[in-house]
């Protein structure tokens, strides 16, 4: 979501501000306190008077570009303060509640698949820049049919760059990515539908076998809902689901959830994008996952805090270069106000399908 705020003009911006004051500031009547802060020449001392023609500018010219990692998600905060290392370790806490790792493999240093996995297939609705699509494809010393999908093409195009011959088959891994709108499979071309079929669990001959569907911080941008790729992971492709998603507090003010809906609104999300734990559950239900196996995993405090604190500190050292983060600044104070309120929780969600999950069962055994 944080990505699209970054894009927002000014219009949006102001009704971002004004739906986060009017619901979360306003009802408390607790205004922060703001401090401005103007450099004058009676200010200005021996060292302090070129502060303008030279400072730290320069600084733009020796950023090292490309960048070495492009990660894009919330991150799982535990035990770093970096941010490429963070969004790696929420992809490897997602795989460890999923049951694909070892317990060996429960450090961020030196994960490894489940020994008794044979092959692994995994469609990845969302992939980013292609650094989770480079790392599952080193973690994946086994078969591994991979299909990621994105909406945004400038990040498909980075992600081929980057990736090079990560996505051309080999003996071990098959690598696809595509541009298109996961939320609509209707919609998709008839290359893309053939590569997700060639997923399907049916066709696995071995319990060791298993397929996955991956949503990394992605969900809850999909237009009209989540349901219809749930129910194409459950009925079409018989896998299970392993996903990073926000579910609203029970205990949300009414006052909250409408500012939720506006910022929903304005991160180019489905205004009820946000639903409870319990609605969550019924919906993959629906889509045919049984009730006894979809797991819900708190990780709020490792996510919203730190993610924020990280935000302010990174627009401290951009300033010093003469950048900033810019309306990304937005995004942080929302960040701030999920982290304070809990009126949002980041979930890991899992939901099982029962061929797969008896098998997993075994091989943890």
């Amino acid at each position: 979501m944080w990505a699209f705020l970054s894009c927002l003009n000014t219009a949006h911006l102001l009704c971002v501000l004004a739906g986060f004051a009017i619901g979360v500031l306003a009802p408390s009547l607790s205004w922060p306190k703001i401090r401005f802060a103007r450099q004058t020449p009676t200010d200005w001392g021996v060292g302090k008077r070129n502060d303008r023609l030279y400072s730290l500018d320069h600084g733009k010219l020796n950023i090292e570009l490309p960048p070495k990692s492009m990660w894009m998600n919330m991150g799982f905060w535990r035990d770093t303060d970096d941010f490429p290392t963070a969004c790696q370790a929420l992809l490897i806490e997602v795989l460890q509640k999923a049951k694909l790792l070892d317990d060996a493999g429960k450090s961020p240093a030196a994960p490894k698949l489940r020994k008794s996995l044979k092959s692994l297939s995994i469609l990845d609705l969302g992939y980013g820049c292609g650094d989770q699509t480079a790392f599952l494809a080193q973690l994946a010393r086994i078969p591994l049919k991979y299909v990621g999908i994105t909406l945004n093409y400038r990040q498909y195009r980075f992600a081929q760059n980057r990736l090079g011959p990560c996505t051309s088959q080999d003996k071990k891994r098959e690598v696809q990515i595509f541009c298109e709108d996961a939320a609509q499979a209707r919609w998709w071309p008839e290359d893309l539908h053939r590569a997700v079929a060639s997923l399907n669990a049916k066709e696995q001959s071995s319990s060791q076998s298993e397929t996955w569907v991956l949503a990394l911080d992605s969900l809850y941008h999909f237009h009209p809902s989540r349901k219809p790729v749930l129910s194409l992971a459950s009925q079409d492709l018989n896998a299970s689901v392993m996903a990073f998603d926000l579910l609203l507090s029970d205990a949300a003010w009414f006052h909250q959830r409408w500012a939720l809906k506006l910022v929903a609104w304005m991160g180019e999300c489905p205004v009820h994008a946000f639903m409870t734990r319990e609605r969550y559950a019924e919906m993959l239900v629906e889509a045919g996952y049984d009730y006894g196996r979809i797991e819900f995993h708190d990780v709020t405090e490792d996510v919203f805090e730190p993610l924020a604190r990280y935000m302010r500190k990174r627009s401290d050292e951009l300033r010093d270069v003469g950048l900033g983060l810019g309306s990304l600044n937005v995004a942080r104070l929302v960040f701030e106000w999920w982290a304070r309120s809990r009126v949002l929780e980041a979930v890991i969600v899992v939901a099982r399908r029962p061929a797969l999950d008896a098998g997993a069962t075994k091989g943890n055994g």
